[in-house]
């Protein structure tokens, strides 16, 4: 599947606050609160949560109605990759949410931008919205941002200013899956290829920046699996390694197996067999830290079938 030209469709958010609780993510210990700036973001990824959930689905004939009436035909998230929906009133919405709230507001919480779609896709950093948004939080709250893209353009000049302006306050990391920009390309539609991420990842721990690790989602291949393995082994020789990392597994099938997990350095106990599945779910391991979260130690969960992925402890080895 083939980069394709956008197809962009503008409306308002129907959400009255933008920056809202995220009980998932706080299970997984990635944040506590999340904010989205579009609807629909323009990286048509196929396996991509965001197209067939709640949203998406309650309003899927409405929405067609409104690439009917703006672009002249019926177009769904499911089969038209290079469909975006973006919201025209983020930044107000933003504004009046923030404005009887404390500068205080949001200390000792990270809030992950964004969670159901990417904040940095090239189209939408071109309107200025993620920038004022960033700078809003920036301002008149307290939270530690945790930002999530599969987009290079993080190292957009003004972007890697404000993210290195404020080191203490970002947390930055670009999810893989695989190193194989031809299989990108066909599942992850205009997103920045693989390589091209590994770049801005690089160019980001030269910069000073918090980065973390997102190996997300591992694709059920074992060659493109090993060479995701080796780029973190990589990272970590770096002389500011990444030390925090969340890695799952396709959704499909339980792709990560406890031999993945000791070659990517977690202290895994000898008891458990080298090719023992994690059940279908995800693993991070490093502590989280800043963010206050308690991390749990690997044997406490081994072989425990769980509904939400989790944070382990562990000792990284480069």
């Amino acid at each position: 599947m083939a980069t394709r030209s956008l197809r962009v469709v503008n409306t308002e958010t129907p959400l009255s606050k933008l920056i809202q609780p995220s009980p998932g993510f706080e299970k997984k210990r990635l944040a506590h609160d999340h904010l989205d700036m579009v609807q629909l973001c323009e990286f048509g990824c196929t396996y991509c949560s965001t197209n067939s959930g709640y949203p998406l689905r309650m309003n899927r004939e409405a929405l067609a109605d409104l690439t009917e009436e703006q672009l002249g035909e019926r177009l769904y998230p499911a089969t038209s990759p290079e469909l975006t929906i973006r919201w025209s009133n983020v930044v107000a919405k933003l504004e009046a949410q923030l404005a009887g709230k404390p500068k205080r507001w949001g200390k000792g919480r990270v809030l992950v931008v964004s969670q159901l779609t990417d904040p940095l896709s090239p189209g939408l950093l071109a309107t200025g919205i993620p920038e004022a948004v960033l700078r809003l939080i920036l301002e008149r709250t307290s939270f530690t941002i945790r930002l999530l893209t599969k987009s290079a353009a993080v190292l957009t000049p003004r972007i890697l200013q404000l993210i290195l302006a404020h080191p203490d306050r970002f947390l930055v990391g670009l999810s893989l899956g695989t190193l194989d920009d031809g299989w990108a390309k066909r599942v992850e539609v205009n997103t920045t290829p693989p390589r091209g991420r590994v770049h801005a990842i690089r160019a980001l721990q030269d910069a000073g920046a918090q980065v973390y690790g997102m190996l997300c989602p591992i694709f059920p291949h074992a060659a493109a699996a090993a060479r995701v393995v080796e780029a973190r082994r990589r990272f970590l020789l770096h002389p500011r390694p990444i030390r925090s990392w969340w890695i799952r597994g396709n959704d499909e099938r339980e792709c990560v197996t406890v031999g993945d997990l000791r070659a990517m350095g977690v202290d895994v106990p000898a008891s458990v067999p080298a090719d023992g599945y994690i059940p279908r779910r995800a693993v991070h391991f490093g502590p989280l830290g800043r963010a206050g979260f308690q991390p749990i130690r690997f044997s406490t969960v081994v072989g425990v079938r769980f509904s939400e992925p989790f944070w382990i402890e562990t000792a990284v080895r480069a």
